[in-house]
């Protein structure tokens, strides 16, 4: 018994330190638990939210918008009539090439700022695939493209001839344009890059003949030839012997690494150096770079009231930099945060918090 008690004193007096202990240490912090509690709460909130936008920004849930047609105008054309112009015989459509990821997100803001100008055409997304890629398409991506009046096609992977391959991930993949003359299911396909911005309509350069493109625009003049030929901006009609006669001219042509735009140096090569087939000039008025936009090659004109689709050519993509930083810039700044401004108002459209 005397064991036992004095067992159960020491564990009494072991307590009371401890309390002890507790008191003093809850005495220090009172003055900090308002703090950590807030911290805590700010923490919690920011993971949140942030889950929250992610999931907005990965599943794009337009099950609502979807229903709203009244939130969608393309001037006088509502979006149903545009993709019913894709269930004619060998239609005519605007095209871009994409990969699966970030660069649908590129492709729907591109397509975003045709359809605000009043693009009425039915657009075409190709995403090249390798044979031992998976690439896939969501049914959300899908629901915007329909939403967007364009349709994703999937198509193998064109590996480029040993004497066109200047090497590097970027130029394998400007490659896979030359892959889109084997859709002959569409009659003529207006072949733009994603790092373009729609300033009108563009609607006749469906009406433009085989083959059609427009020249280089960096740093000259901006109706100065100095550059024969951008990719950039083409028009052409699918055709699959014509698809297999550029694949044998790849193969054959005497110009082992000469060049370092690939599918431009072919086509360069094909149309117009050699002449093989006929082509012809578009204006630059159709493929101008963005740093023109404050030059005197408007004279009376404006560059926002004259060009139909300006390129960020030869410089910085608008997504490579936040928006903050093209504040800096004069003439390219204005146009990403024109581009910006689309990204949000499609975002907001789609009822996306925040979509970067």
């Amino acid at each position: 018994m005397k064991y036992r008690g004095k067992r159960a004193f020491q564990a009494i007096e072991k307590s009371k330190v401890y309390m002890s202990k507790s008191y003093h240490f809850m005495k220090r912090i009172r003055y900090f638990l308002p703090f950590l509690v807030l911290t805590a709460f700010i923490i919690g909130f920011s993971i949140h939210n942030f889950l929250e936008r992610g999931r907005d920004l990965v599943e794009m849930d337009m099950k609502t918008i979807l229903l709203r047609e009244d939130a969608f105008l393309i001037m006088e054309l509502e979006r149903s009539q545009i993709l019913d112009k894709l269930q004619l015989e060998k239609p005519a459509v605007f095209g871009t090439l994409s990969d699966e990821g970030i660069g649908l997100v590129r492709t729907f803001v591109m397509i975003w700022s045709a359809r605000s100008m009043g693009n009425n055409i039915p657009w075409a997304i190709f995403v090249p695939k390798k044979e031992d890629q998976s690439v896939k398409i969501t049914d959300n991506a899908r629901k915007m493209a329909e939403f967007l009046g364009a349709v994703i096609h999937v198509m193998n992977w064109n590996d480029m001839p040993e004497n066109f391959n200047p090497g590097g991930p970027s130029w394998a993949f400007a490659w896979q344009k030359m892959s889109i003359w084997n859709f002959d299911r569409y009659g003529k396909v207006v072949l733009v890059d994603s790092d373009t911005y729609f300033q009108q309509s563009a609607n006749e350069m469906v009406d433009f003949k085989d083959f059609t493109y427009s020249t280089g625009t960096c740093d000259k003049p901006c109706h100065e030839f100095f550059w024969e030929m951008n990719a950039g901006v083409i028009v052409f009609e699918p055709n699959k012997t014509m698809y297999e006669e550029l694949m044998q001219y790849a193969r054959t042509t005497e110009s082992p690494n000469k060049y370092r735009f690939v599918e431009q140096d072919l086509l360069w090569l094909y149309y117009y150096k050699n002449k093989v087939k006929p082509s012809y000039h578009m204006s630059n008025l159709y493929n101008m770079c963005i740093n023109w936009c404050d030059s005197k090659c408007f004279p009376g004109e404006t560059f926002e009231d004259t060009v139909v689709i300006s390129h960020w050519v030869c410089m910085v993509k608008p997504w490579e930099w936040p928006r903050e930083r093209w504040s800096k810039w004069t003439c390219g700044g204005k146009y990403a945060h024109k581009w910006f401004d689309r990204l949000d108002s499609l975002a907001k459209l789609l009822k996306i918090e925040r979509w970067k």
